[in-house]
């Protein structure tokens, strides 16, 4: 029965279902990344758990600032959905008209992010982040093979236009970034990870930041699939 029901969760989990499937789970501890693609920019949720308890919700991405952000329904998902999710323990926050679409992808990439956090998640795609409110968060996608203990691919998640407030670092080569070095380090970081199976390549001269924070973004992914970040410590 218990594997009738798992089953039974992960297909809600895939066609998008609510996430009052995941109320009652048991949940690690930590940051949980859940991740919708949308072609008007990204959906990126964090979700963070501790003793079973859902204790921070956040919506890296798109952010939808008052006084900005033209639709006011988006702005009012967009500010209720910390406190929805932390009230709802699990089971989504409701649907609000006009912004039904937000909604459902906020709760969509909230069920991926507890699955992943109560091991319903049997995927081998997990997203990292690494925050910086200042210049714009990291957010890599990386694709691994636990059973092999292997990065097999990583790919950093450009922004997608939504506007001056994204969060996220701009796509450097579309957008025509000036610094030759970041550059570099945008194209040639993830490659090397995955060619060194390591998350302490060396940086980029000039682009030091960036070089550490898509490690840290990968480190992150890393931690939620469940694998030790330490033996890709080179």
């Amino acid at each position: 029965m218990k594997k009738i029901l798992s089953a039974v969760l992960v297909a809600m989990l895939l066609v998008g279902t609510s996430v009052a499937a995941f109320a009652g789970e048991k949940f690690a501890d930590g940051s949980f990344i859940g991740f919708v693609p949308n072609a008007k920019g990204d959906i990126i949720v964090d979700i963070k758990v501790k003793n079973d308890n859902i204790v921070g919700a956040e919506i890296l991405n798109p952010v939808k600032p008052k006084g900005t952000y033209k639709y006011a329904q988006g702005v009012e998902a967009f500010e209720k959905f910390p406190s929805a999710i932390l009230a709802a323990q699990g089971a989504g926050m409701d649907g609000i008209t006009g912004a039904t679409g937000s909604v459902n992808d906020y709760n969509k990439a909230t069920g991926q992010a507890l699955a992943i956090a109560s091991g319903q998640y049997n995927g081998n795609v997990f997203y990292g982040v690494d925050r910086d409110y200042g210049h714009g968060h990291t957010v890599v996608k990386v694709t691994v093979d636990k059973k092999a203990n292997k990065i097999v691919a990583v790919e950093i998640v450009p922004a997608q236009g939504t506007g001056p407030n994204e969060t996220r670092a701009a796509n450097k080569p579309a957008t025509g970034y000036p610094l030759q070095e970041a550059l570099d380090a945008y194209n040639n970081i993830p490659a090397e990870i995955v060619k060194q199976q390591s998350i302490t390549v060396d940086v980029v001269t000039g682009a030091t930041h960036s070089s550490e924070s898509y490690m840290k973004a990968v480190k992150h992914a890393l931690e939620q699939a469940g694998m030790n970040p330490d033996d890709f410590v080179k």
